[in-house]
């Protein structure tokens, strides 16, 4: 059985100064197209809404995977006081704008058993982008 996916990516920018609060207004205020697939929707979360945190990772980059975690692992361990501020920060929702990446790719995912359980696997259709290549002037 297949499914198709949005191509949905959450990328969260969380501050330390307690004064700014981005949990209040609409959830979903604005769309900015950054290219001829790619769209991004600011989204805000209520107050007290953490759950994002037990599954969100810095953003690093990488050719892979693994690559990608190395460069997490090595930045925490360069900056431990301020990984540790940034992952504890007292509310999270208040304190973390979440954009919303949407690319209109018309692709498939299939779930196959893996060796860590259950995993999702690319079956047809454009291949999702890790990265949008588009510069900002």
């Amino acid at each position: 059985m297949t499914w198709r996916t949005n191509s949905e990516s959450f990328i969260g920018f969380t501050t330390l100064d307690r004064h700014s609060v981005f949990s209040e207004g609409i959830a979903i205020g604005s769309i900015v197209d950054i290219d001829d697939v790619s769209h991004v929707e600011p989204v805000r979360h209520s107050a007290g809404s953490g759950f994002f945190r037990l599954i969100a990772t810095p953003q690093a980059r990488g050719k892979n995977t693994p690559a990608r975690l190395a460069n997490i692992a090595g930045y925490t361990l360069r900056h431990p006081a301020r990984a540790w501020k940034v992952m504890f920060v007292d509310d999270w929702a208040k304190r973390t704008q979440a954009l919303m990446l949407m690319q209109a790719l018309d692709s498939r995912l299939r779930l196959v058993n893996g060796r860590l359980g259950l995993m999702t696997q690319a079956e047809e259709g454009e291949p999702r982008r890790p990265f949008c290549r588009r510069r900002w002037i």
